[in-house]
């Protein structure tokens, strides 16, 4: 038989402590599921610098990841490859300040291998089925994903998009910016 002071959340189970309050009190703290869980470790850390934010990007999206960082979308690039990376965050949490960035901003992301550096060159709103966003893309790119409207109770009708561009300042990740100079000579070569 569980203790009878433990508390299901839907079908997960959280820990309860007893704490003294104030005047030798009890109170009975309540531990969710997402402070006790062992969680593997981050595939990488994004950084969006106008928002001061800050966060590992832990494998999947569920809830419980999302509780405690954002979340590596499964089917898209990984962190620190070619292609269009996927990363979804909660609305009321990790990402709630993605309502106060604009096109041009930048977006770090951290990985085993360096730092790659985007531009953010468009933010859309999509129904939630909607996955084209992320679809490859013209030059490695990272796609930032939350639910809108930022301030509802419920579910969301909308997701918010956010996508940025690798940078050029890359380049040994930008195969397709290559320049070919005027006279058909590649610097590069």
């Amino acid at each position: 038989m569980s203790d009878p002071r433990e508390v299901r959340l839907g079908s997960q189970a959280c820990g309860v402590s007893e704490s003294f309050g104030p005047c030798g009190l009890t109170w009975i703290v309540r531990t969710p599921p997402s402070l006790s869980a062992q969680l593997g470790p981050p595939v990488a850390l994004l950084r969006i610098p106008k928002i001061r934010l800050e966060v590992p990007v832990l494998e999947g999206t569920d809830d419980l990841t999302m509780d405690r960082a954002v979340g590596f979308i499964a089917g898209t690039a990984r962190p620190g490859e070619d292609g269009n990376i996927g990363i979804s965050g909660h609305r009321d949490g990790f990402f709630r300040g993605l309502k106060d960035i604009r096109e041009g901003d930048g977006i770090e992301l951290v990985t085993a291998t360096g730092t790659d550096t985007y531009t953010i060159d468009r933010i859309v709103l999509v129904k939630p089925a909607d996955v084209s966003v992320l679809a490859a893309r013209p030059r490695p790119s990272i796609t930032l994903v939350t639910c809108y409207p930022f301030y509802i109770v419920g579910s969301a009708p909308k997701r918010y998009i956010v996508q940025a561009s690798m940078n050029a300042s890359n380049p040994e990740n930008i195969h397709a910016a290559e320049e070919i100079k005027p006279g058909g000579k590649n610097p590069h070569h």
